[in-house]
């Protein structure tokens, strides 16, 4: 399966542009970045597994509950076109049959749920269903949600039952409030298996993340804060660095690293006539590599993170988009030139 790549350089301005019109240019952005597939790969390759016996169990279920009538939903007896109400008033029944699908998943095995919106878009009685990730889109072909019951289950159990990790929460941010009503982010960086928390304060900048498909780049002030419960602030503030990165690609303190690495490496080269005579004209690198100031003209990354969803089943993404698990966060405190 060809799966297309977000571009680097996005083809219409972002920052300078109002939130509605930002909006309306990343969905034209979006337009190579679909990918149409048939019902069943969207469920195999995107959403988290379902069993189809246990499709198969709920679906006799329905049946004996007469939520299902004819193999029909029994709130859908009539095409939804020829109703003469407004479309949410035509459509609100499908909140009441993705309920039934849940309590009767419930007491049928006790199992615990996390509740999400449906990510689907419906004409009359054809639904498709659409997973974004940060590499692109993906669109289900049609199927009519009415007749073909068993996979409007398959759907509601992938999303009704899966974790939050599956469902792409990073688990690693928690949205928080103050007590006048602000709202702020924690973020947790986890290095050397030591946890560091760090409270938002404003930001600096987020327009890169109006775009689905992409690295999602937001830059916040933040300063430190002791866990997800415990938000007072405290310390001086740094910037925070939250965004994607394909997994082929190396991070900026691991390329950071390997440059230190190298200008480290040049001083066991001053042992050598022959090299300093070749370097003697610049006597200003000569000085920042031998007292080590060359990293004052590069942001200094304090700490560091990366976030792997480990406990997301392999199948529910494809090779070729498992770099969408993978989030990085970098602390500078250099306000003026980590963002820039």
């Amino acid at each position: 399966m060809d799966i297309p790549h977000s571009l680097r350089t996005l083809s219409s301005p972002l920052a300078s542009t109002s939130l509605q019109q930002s909006q309306e240019n990343a969905t034209k952005d979006m337009a190579h970045e679909i990918v149409k597939l048939p019902l069943d790969e969207v469920f195999s390759k995107y959403l988290p597994l379902v069993p189809s016996a246990n499709v198969d169990e709920l679906h006799l279920h329905l049946k004996e509950c007469c939520v299902i009538v004819n193999d029909w939903w029994s709130y859908f007896q009539k095409d939804p076109k020829d109703r003469q109400e407004k479309e949410d008033i035509v459509f609100k029944d499908l909140e009441t049959i993705f309920q039934d699908i849940v309590k009767t998943k419930k007491s049928a095995c006790c199992s615990s749920n996390h509740s999400c919106d449906n990510t689907v878009t419906i004409e009359n009685m054809q639904m498709r269903l659409w997973y974004h990730l940060r590499s692109h889109s993906a669109v289900s072909e049609p199927f009519n949600f009415v007749k073909d019951t068993k996979s409007f289950i398959h759907f509601v159990l992938a999303f009704a039952f899966a974790s939050l990790a599956a469902l792409g929460y990073d688990p690693t941010v928690k949205r928080c409030c103050d007590q006048s009503g602000k709202l702020f982010y924690v973020f947790e960086i986890v290095q050397d298996e030591a946890h560091h928390y760090f409270r938002t304060i404003h930001v600096l900048s987020e327009y890169c993340a109006v775009h689905i498909p992409g690295r999602g780049t937001c830059v916040f002030a933040v300063q430190r804060c002791s866990s997800f419960d415990d938000t007072e602030p405290f310390g001086d503030e740094a910037v925070l660095k939250d965004f994607w990165l394909e997994e082929w690609v190396s991070s900026e303190w691991t390329i950071q690293t390997y440059i230190f690495n190298h200008l480290e490496g040049l001083k066991k080269l001053m042992s050598y006539p022959e090299w300093l005579s070749s370097i003697m004209n610049h006597k200003e690198l000569l000085s920042l590599i031998t007292t080590g100031d060359y990293k004052k003209y590069v942001m200094t990354i304090s700490h560091h993170g990366e976030v792997r969803l480990g406990n997301v089943p392999q199948h529910s993404f494809p090779p070729p988009i498992k770099t969408c698990s993978l989030a990085l966060l970098s602390i500078t405190n250099d306000l003026e030139s980590s963002w820039t």
